[in-house]
Parts: C-alpha cells; sequence; structure tokens
C-alpha cells in the first residue's frame, strides 16, 4: 500500500465553514442530498407514469429479513418485533411507506426520518434504523422513475434546451434550473406521452411543450421545498436580475433516458440553502458512530444579576447574593428561568424554563437563544465597605466594569450526539436534585461556592468558600 501524499492542516480545518461561490456558509450540505432530491421529483412525478406491477418487499438485514407480499397491507408487528424497533411499512404503489415510532432513529441512504411521517422506500434504498443497517428489495425489481448521480461543481451551461427560473423564498435569491436536450425531451415525453421516435426539435419548444416543462418543474419544486427543506424555504416560478455566481451538475435518469441537469444560484442563495438544510446536517452529525465515545455535560444556571467588579473582588465568606426577581427555590413547585449551558464551551448556551418536581429534582425546557427581560436586579443583603481609592488613574474600572454572576443549580454528564439533537421546545431531565451547595460563577467561571438561603422570599446564595473549585 502506498503511502498517502494527503496532509490535513489541523489548526486551519473549520468543519462548520465552507465556502460557495465566494461566500462562507455556516453548515455543511447534507449528505445525501442528490438522492432526496431525486425521492422527491420521482414522487412529485409518478402518478403520471403509474407502474402495472404490484412487486413484493424485500427488507434484510444481518441476522433477519422481512417479506411484505403484494397482498398484505402493511407489515403489522411482526417486523417491529423482528428488529426490536418500533417501525411499520404500509403497503405502497411502488413499494412501502416506512413509518418510524418517536424513541427510533431512523436514515435512508444517510436521510433522516422524522418520526410518523411515512417515508417511500423501494429498491435499492439502504436503511440504518437504531444503528442496524437494513437493504430494501423489490420483487421483481423495480427501479425509480427519476434517478441521480453525484452532484459536481460545473461551469456555466451551454448545450441547453430549457430554463426554468425560481425565487428562493423568502430570501428572493435566484435559482436556475437547465436541462440539456435528452433531459428535456425525457420530460416532455413523461408527460405527453410523446413517441420516443416522434421529431424533437430542443432548440424550438411549442408552447405546449413550453407551458408543459414550466408545470412540471414547478410541480417538482414544491414537492422538493416539502420533502427535502420541511418547507423552510419554497421555491416560486419567477424571473431575476440577481446574476447566478455557483453553478453545480448532475446526470438525471427519467425512465430509461438520462440527460444532465444544472442548478445555479447566488452566493446568498448558497447560503440560504444550506441554512434551511441546517437541521439535516446537524441530525447527521449527532448520529455520527464516531460521537457515541464522547460525553460532555450539560449544567443549569440561574443568572443572579449583574455587579460591578468592585463589589465581586471584596467578596469573602458569609457574604449574600440574592436576586429579587428569583423566588425562593425551596417552595413547592418552584419555577424560574435559567440557562442550560454545555460547559465545555460556555457560549453554548440556551434559556430555559427550569421547574422542580416533588421529589425535588429539576427539569429544564428549552425555550430558545433569546428570551425577554433577565434577572438583572440584584443585591447583596450583607454589603461589605468599600474598597479605598488611591491614585492610580484607573482605579475606579472596578466600578464601571459589570459582571455577570450565575450559580449553577445542577449538571448531567450526556453524550454529545444528545446534545446535538436537542431543539426548541424539547423537555431535558437533568436528573439530579436541588441541593444546598452551589457553584457561584462569574460570567461564566466559578468563583465561589455557596449554600442556597432564603432573603425574605427571594434566592440568596451565602458565600462559604471562595476560589475556582467546583
Amino acid at each position: 500500500m502506498s503511502a498517502s501524499n494527503t496532509l490535513l492542516e489541523i489548526e486551519s480545518l473549520d468543519q462548520r465553514h465552507v465556502t460557495v461561490g465566494g461566500a462562507i456558509v455556516r453548515t455543511p450540505m447534507p449528505t445525501g442530498l442528490a438522492a432526496r432530491v431525486a425521492r422527491a421529483a420521482h414522487d412529485a412525478i409518478a402518478q403520471l407514469a403509474p407502474s402495472n406491477t404490484r412487486p413484493s418487499l424485500d427488507l434484510d438485514w444481518d441476522g433477519g429479513s422481512y417479506r411484505l407480499t403484494a397482498d398484505e397491507t402493511d407489515s403489522g408487528r411482526a417486523l417491529a418485533d423482528a428488529l426490536g424497533a418500533d417501525v411499520i411499512v404500509h403497503r405502497g404503489r411502488e413499494g412501502g411507506r416506512l413509518v418510524v415510532g418517536s424513541d427510533v432513529v431512523a436514515f435512508c441512504q444517510g436521510w433522516p426520518l422524522d418520526p410518523g411521517v411515512p417515508f417511500r422506500i423501494g429498491h435499492g434504498d439502504v436503511l440504518r434504523i437504531d444503528g442496524r443497517h437494513v437493504a430494501v428489495r423489490n420483487d421483481p425489481p423495480q427501479l425509480p422513475l427519476v434517478r441521480t448521480g453525484g452532484i459536481a461543481l460545473a461551469p456555466m451551461p451551454k448545450d441547453v434546451a430549457f430554463t426554468a427560473r425560481f425565487a428562493i423564498e423568502p430570501s428572493g435569491e435566484p435559482l436556475e434550473l437547465r436541462c440539456d436536450p435528452l433531459l428535456t425531451r425525457a420530460l416532455v415525453c413523461l408527460v405527453l406521452r410523446h413517441d420516443a421516435e416522434r421529431p424533437f426539435d430542443p432548440t424550438a419548444l411549442t408552447n405546449v411543450e413550453q407551458a408543459t416543462l414550466d408545470w412540471l418543474t414547478t410541480r417538482i419544486a414544491e414537492r422538493i421545498g416539502t420533502d427535502v427543506f420541511a418547507n423552510r424555504v419554497a421555491f416560486r416560478l419567477a424571473a431575476s436580475d440577481v446574476q447566478t455566481e455557483t453553478w453545480v451538475s448532475a446526470v438525471i435518469g427519467v425512465g430509461p433516458v438520462a440527460g444532465t441537469a444544472w442548478i445555479g444560484t447566488s452566493a446568498a442563495g448558497s447560503a440560504a440553502i444550506a441554512s434551511a438544510l441546517a437541521h439535516t446536517s446537524a441530525r447527521q452529525v449527532a448520529s455520527s458512530p464516531a460521537l457515541r465515545g464522547v460525553f460532555v455535560t450539560m449544567a443549569a444556571r440561574i443568572a443572579l444579576g449583574r455587579l460591578d467588579a468592585a463589589t465581586v473582588a471584596a467578596v469573602e465568606p458569609g457574604d449574600v447574593f440574592a436576586s429579587s426577581d428569583v423566588p425562593w427555590i425551596g417552595d413547592a413547585g418552584w419555577s424560574s428561568h435559567g440557562s442550560l449551558v454545555l460547559t465545555s464551551a460556555d457560549s453554548m448556551a440556551t434559556h430555559v424554563s427550569l421547574e422542580r418536581d416533588d421529589r425535588g429534582q429539576l427539569r429544564a425546557t428549552l425555550l430558545g437563544r433569546t428570551i425577554e427581560g433577565g434577572n438583572d436586579d440584584m443585591r447583596i443583603a450583607e454589603p461589605r465597605e468599600a474598597l479605598e481609592d488611591d491614585a492610580r488613574p484607573f482605579a475606579d474600572a472596578l466600578d464601571a466594569i459589570g459582571v455577570d454572576v450565575a450559580i449553577e443549580v445542577a449538571r448531567r454528564r450526556i453524550r454529545l450526539s444528545e446534545a446535538l439533537a436537542l431543539s426548541t421546545g424539547d423537555v431535558f431531565e437533568l436528573g439530579s436534585p436541588v441541593t444546598a451547595r452551589v457553584s457561584l460563577m462569574i460570567d461564566g467561571a466559578p468563583f465561589a461556592t455557596g449554600e442556597l438561603v432564603n432573603v425574605d422570599g427571594a434566592l440568596g446564595v451565602r458565600v462559604v468558600g471562595t476560589g475556582g473549585r467546583r
């Protein structure tokens, strides 16, 4: 085996950024995008060329298999019991529709499947269901109506027979589809049922042919917006004055014919597309086997407010921090706003609603990155004497600089893949009771330990020791 000549400059590698058409796109495109687009296109036009056969559906995996015959309507509990996962396959005209339960992590050709949403599976698909690979076959084999090869960057196309111009909504950036003569003819024949031997001049499309292609590409674009982008963006047939800067090409097969399609957009359009697919990319990363052994610590913190640095520097054991905004934590049914922090990257935090259950344990409901208001009203219940000023010109900086004070009330260690999968609205069980001993944090860093106290019905913390150790 020859040695590789590839040198990876790890220090300069940033997997979260890719450059498309000169613009930085924050999230890479998800894997399997071309196959998912082709599947959506197939579903959009399958009714135009219905199949006359009704094949059986075979699912094979290491150590087992299951067959859904042409006469069965669904797999019932048999498939779920065989796989040990909450899944069911319903009979479809061209194979089956897979539905997975809320606790199942499933992918088709690398694309994440949404729980409870039927997903068409057919001959040649490879599924991953809770880490187990499952191959899908039709008997007799039945290929999809639309097939695609890989997507690659390409120069601006020249041998073009048909062009459709779209606007990416809501940004309004342009997206242009161009088809070569072979693909153009295949699409026209699919809809108008033209004889393959009929003369066809791609340089002079008739009004009927042009209208047919406009209708068909619009239908496909709508289906792609729904199935691939989950309606985060939409594609509206419209001309644009913005110049397309980036082109990609792919070989597209429609029935027995294969041709080439080009898709072009602006740098901002590329960024809009990548942003709309960011959730899918994150789900793919979260399920990576490489992350199964990586653990992180999530901490629940409550902001007490903001103090000047001079006051914080003078803190000694016995002092009490209190916030009039946060009620005393010991009361039954206590709740408050706080943040859930990834402790190895304190900038990665999200606002949460904290609740204390009957057992004294905390539960955090994710609210998102921003929240109205805040716990800014803070006081020292037992203030100490102020520091003496001196003649230094920046001595007043301690009074001018403010720091954010918070307490860490609970933490839990989880897999990194679980943290990546968290989204707004999820409930995160911290799994630890609220205790009297907490960490006091200054701008996210621990500086003291304390015990929770009730200060006239408000949450307070009495300092019992200073230093950065938790």
